[in-house]
């Protein structure tokens, strides 16, 4: 794995992380959006996805 790899891999994983918690926090401070942790959840999967397609292309 090159370090170009290497570096790429820990990006993607800080953007997910920071999107896990920025989604977290929103919906902590604001509980009727929804439980904080599944939607946080919902949005690691959609980032997923969207990683996904662009992946294989």
């Amino acid at each position: 794995m090159s370090m170009l790899t290497k570096v790429v891999a820990l990006l993607i994983v800080l953007v997910f992380a920071l999107t896990f918690g920025a989604i977290a926090y929103v919906t902590h401070r604001h509980p009727h959006l929804a439980g904080p942790i599944n939607t946080g959840f919902t949005g690691l999967a959609l980032l997923t996805a969207v990683l996904a397609i662009i992946a294989t292309r």
